[in-house]
């Protein structure tokens, strides 16, 4: 029995019409052509009808001159003028001639013409075919692309749930800062009423010091006297009542001494715990990077506004840390604006600090620094973190606003913040601050200061100065939550 094959199918429908396309840019590069040849066949008629015309008329001249032959012959008279006449003619018949010649250079012109018209039809009959075959390529290409744009679609959709995600964490987190901050601020009036507690109790301290070393004396004598009476005890019944009487005079001065001592010692304790925190921050650190913001905004309040003394408190405050640091042994200053840089030299290399005499140099050099430029906290934090495996433990950041510039931003991103910034640049900033600082917070969880087994974390302070917008103070206390550090907020002195 013969076996039958079905014929396979060549084309499709969608193939036959890119080839009815194909062929109709065929079609109509020929007839193009064919027009231009034409009118160019219609210029050759033309002037060959011309040059037809031309011989007709060297015909009649002929004929003429035959004629005035003639006349010359009869005309003896006007036979110069006959003479002049035919040579008028025979300059026409010269002119007529170029004229021929001319026109049939045109003709030879027009039919090479003709032939690259033939030539151009076959490259363009060529071209048609490559463009068929890229057709079908493009039409791969195409489905790609309409696949890629699903593909963003779905993206655009996750990153505004993901937004809406975040703002729903910012508000929360913006709740909860608002709880940290009263809670810091209580925080720093029980220090305060500690410290006033601590002084009572020194005083105390030192009174019953005092008394303390009076019952001693007192004790003393008692003991003198009590082994006097002793030694008359046999001698003297009476004297007994007295000794038991001495002996529980000495045992109540004894507990009252011991419960003195315990009292100081309790008032030195808390006086300790006082001394080791700044406006609220845990101090610690035996090598310490401290990071300066010196943007332009730090000798600015509300964006705008003139602060010669924010620069000035800020190096201040940098003396006064550094003086606060009991455990303190080495140290650098970074200052960052558009870029990070060492105050004092010796980069990468940490200085030894030498007491007072380093954090007076610290604050001259920094008071001489004029700020200026935008906030490039990244920079600033990579500076810092390239002391973590020479022994850094602590890193104090000193600023007054979000990053606005560095590493962190995507292409969609930038398009993103092009896009606000059109309507609302102030949001647009805002936004651009928050990319930048979620980048940078990213950044130090997952590889400059994660949680690892075994390995000690580096305690980041933060200290916020004369902000204006609760995203900073989130930002800043976030940094050092996250990274088991503390954060104080001072706003502007002038209300």
């Amino acid at each position: 029995m013969q076996t039958r094959h079905r014929t396979p199918t060549i084309f499709n429908l969608s193939m036959v019409d890119v080839l009815c396309c194909a062929l109709g840019c065929v079609i109509l590069l020929w007839l193009l052509n064919l027009r231009e040849a034409t009118e160019q066949t219609l210029q050759a008629e033309t002037v060959g009808t011309q040059l037809e015309k031309s011989q007709g008329e060297l015909q009649t001249a002929r004929d003429e001159l035959a004629r005035w032959k003639k006349e010359a012959e009869t005309a003896s008279g006007q036979l110069a003028t006959a003479r002049t006449d035919l040579r008028a003619a025979r300059d026409d018949v010269n002119r007529l001639n170029t004229q021929a010649t001319a026109m049939q250079a045109q003709i030879d012109t027009s039919k090479r013409e003709a032939d690259a018209g033939a030539k151009r039809i076959l490259t363009n009959e060529k071209q048609i075919a490559d463009l068929s075959a890229s057709l079908k390529d493009t039409q791969g290409e195409r489905d790609k692309v309409k696949s890629r744009i699903l593909d963003l679609d779905k993206e655009v959709v996750d990153l505004k749930t993901a937004k809406t995600a975040i703002d729903l964490r910012l508000a929360k987190k913006a709740e909860e800062y608002g709880d940290v901050e009263k809670k810091l601020t209580e925080a720093s009036q029980r220090v305060i009423s500690l410290q006033k507690l601590v002084r009572e109790k020194e005083e105390l301290a030192n009174s019953m010091s005092k008394k303390a070393d009076e019952q001693v004396d007192k004790l003393t004598d008692a003991e003198t006297r009590v082994k006097k009476q002793q030694m008359l005890a046999d001698l003297v019944p009476g004297l007994r009542e007295e000794i038991k009487t001495a002996r529980d005079k000495l045992t109540a001065a004894e507990s009252l001494v011991q419960g003195r001592d315990k009292e100081l010692t309790e008032a030195r304790q808390a006086l300790r715990v006082a001394e080791d925190r700044f406006a609220g921050i845990k101090l610690t650190g035996q090598r310490v990077i401290f990071l300066v913001d010196m943007s332009g905004s730090m000798v600015l309040e509300a964006y705008t506004k003139p602060a010669p003394q924010k620069w000035t408190e800020v190096c201040k405050t940098v003396g006064e840390l550094m003086e606060s640091l009991n455990g303190l042994r080495k140290y650098q200053v970074i200052i960052f604006s558009e870029e990070a840089k060492y105050l004092l030299g010796n980069d990468k290399q940490w200085l030894n600090y030498n007491g007072k005499i380093s954090s007076e140099n610290v604050v001259s050099k920094l008071k001489a620094v004029q700020p200026k430029g935008g906030t490039n906290l990244f920079a600033a934090m990579k500076a810092a973190f390239d002391f973590r495996n020479d022994g850094l433990d602590a890193v104090y950041l000193l600023s007054d606003g979000l990053p606005n510039i560095g590493e962190g931003l995507t292409a969609l991103d930038v398009a993103k913040i092009d896009q606000i910034n059109k309507t609302d640049q102030d949001r647009a900033e805002q936004v651009k601050g928050e990319l930048l600082g979620n980048y940078l917070r990213d950044k130090l969880k997952k590889e400059w200061n994660p949680k690892a087994l075994g390995k000690a974390r580096v305690h980041i302070n933060t200290v916020g100065f004369f902000y204006e917008s609760p995203d900073l103070g989130a930002f800043l206390w976030a940094v050092a939550y996250e990274n088991e550090g503390s954060f104080v907020g001072m706003s502007s002195f002038e209300k």
